[in-house]
């Protein structure tokens, strides 16, 4: 099968876009990717929020998530 070399790269970035940084115990920070506006992407925040999730307890799984946007995000702050 031939490798799309552009599918490629948007999975790995997807994959370190997910990939969160341990502040410490149960504290987590995530980057946020420049889609080209001021605000974050919504669907980013819930996912980093499900993998944030995962690290906190071992042997459960999501189930449900459910989110409300107050306001936006910015991108250029960590999450």
């Amino acid at each position: 099968m031939k490798s799309n070399n552009s599918l490629d790269t948007t999975i790995e970035r997807l994959v370190e876009l997910m990939d969160l940084e341990v502040i410490e115990e149960n504290i987590f920070r995530g980057e946020s990717q420049d889609i080209g506006s001021p605000q974050v992407f919504g669907g980013q925040v819930l996912g980093q929020a499900l993998m944030a999730a995962t690290r906190t307890i071992e042997g459960r799984s999501v189930h449900s998530l459910h989110a409300y946007f107050l306001r936006r995000g910015d991108f250029e702050a960590p999450i």
